[in-house]
């Protein structure tokens, strides 16, 4: 009856329960330091006499670093390769010569050359009668843009711009002109005392352009512009000037 009792009465033992794994703390893991430097470039194997000369990257980074040629260094390792050893035997006893200095840095390009020189001021003033100008000295802006100028068309390419006008009034009136012209006699007989060209109404424009524009009736010495006080615009071809 105690028995019976006993195991009538008696409750089953519990379990232990096993702690969940995912409740379980873990201590966290540290994450591996990811390396950011780069591995150092290796010094490229020298070669002598067109023949690569075997070396390990420490033996050639020692061989730099203390000014030894490689090509000069007897190696002792497997099938004669170079190494640290044979580097700091070299260096101990002074056999290997100097490494080659690296060729020096190119030469600057030849230099651009002088820039053209136009007319000295004194063969610019004889050009003109006394008393026919006036000199207007220059600023050291002026100076500046006519330096600028100059450079700018011996250096820099440049272009011809063309444009085409319309000259049927202007021949109309060279023609009227030309038939008004008084006639004289010669040996081929009556010739007109003249007859004017295109390039005559051209010249006198030019000419009347300067007298409108002084400014730009001028020419040019390194210290001042001469203003002239006249507009004479020469025909090289027909010695003529308006």
């Amino acid at each position: 009856m105690a028995a019976a009792a006993a195991g009538g009465g008696s409750a089953p033992a519990p379990k232990a329960e096993a702690a969940p794994a995912e409740k379980a703390a873990e201590a966290p893991k540290a994450a591996a330091p990811v390396a950011d430097a780069k591995p150092a470039a290796s010094t490229p194997a020298p070669v002598a006499d067109g023949k690569r000369v075997f070396s390990s990257p420490l033996a050639r980074r020692l061989a730099k670093e203390a000014g030894l040629d490689l090509s000069a260094v007897t190696g002792t390792g497997p099938h004669g390769r170079v190494v640290k050893a044979d580097i700091e035997k070299a260096a101990a006893s002074g056999g290997a010569k100097p490494a080659a200095a690296a060729p020096a840095a190119a030469a600057p390009s030849a230099a651009a050359p002088a820039m053209a020189k136009g007319p000295s001021d004194d063969s610019v003033m004889k050009l003109f009668a006394e008393g026919s100008y006036e000199l207007l000295p220059h600023d050291g802006m002026r100076k500046t843009i006519a330096a600028r100028l100059t450079e700018s068309t011996q250096t820099v390419p440049s272009y011809t711009v063309s444009m085409e006008c319309e000259l049927d009034a202007l021949m109309k009136l060279r023609a009227e002109i030309n038939a008004s012209a008084p006639v004289k006699k010669t040996e081929k007989g009556e010739v007109p005392t003249f007859r004017l060209s295109v390039n005559d109404f051209i010249i006198k424009a030019m000419a009347l352009a300067l007298r409108d524009v002084p400014m730009a009736n001028a020419s040019w010495t390194s210290t001042a512009r001469v203003l002239h006080k006249h507009s004479d615009v020469a025909s090289p071809s027909r010695s003529r000037m308006v």
